[in-house]
């Protein structure tokens, strides 16, 4: 039986792609890879780093089209997007990120993995909505740090590894 379905997922795969080929007729060029530099529009490596061949560029950059802004736009109507009114992780109320003092009823691990993308796909596309929100987010995350001693927690970490 195991092996039935992976040979009718192989031919179910392999039609979609020569379909898809037929379809489309694309075609693949190898290009050298650009010059390695600075860049002065874009943050990049400094010495004594090497350059890095590609830049990442900021987050809304390049505006999505065709089959990548339908997945982005699936992504704001599903999980990521909607994520906030169905888990208790994301409650504002006795949440860790809004208490004042660190304790909640929620720990502190997930909402940055969440906040990450959610801000990014906020970004992306534009969305006022997505950008209110993750913005009250970050400014907790923001608020949060700046009542930190960074030279003292590195001190400390520094001392712990030996």
């Amino acid at each position: 039986m195991k092996n039935t379905i992976i040979a009718f997922f192989a031919l179910f795969f392999l039609l979609g792609q020569s379909s898809f080929a037929q379809k489309n007729s694309l075609k693949a060029t190898v290009v050298n890879r650009p010059a390695k530099g600075s860049n002065s529009f874009y943050l990049s490596n400094k010495a004594p780093l090497e350059p890095l061949s590609f830049i990442k560029l900021p987050v809304g950059a390049i505006k999505p089209e065709g089959w990548i802004l339908k997945y982005l736009e699936l992504q704001r109507d599903g999980l990521t997007g909607q994520l906030g009114t169905i888990s208790a992780w994301l409650e504002k109320k006795n949440n860790a990120w809004f208490s004042g003092n660190g304790k909640g009823d929620h720990g502190w691990e997930e909402v940055p993995y969440w906040l990450k993308g959610y801000g990014d796909l906020g970004y992306i596309l534009n969305l006022l909505i997505l950008l209110i929100n993750y913005r009250s987010w970050s400014g907790q995350l923001i608020s949060i740090l700046a009542g930190f001693d960074i030279c003292s927690i590195i001190s400390t970490l520094k001392k712990q590894e030996g």
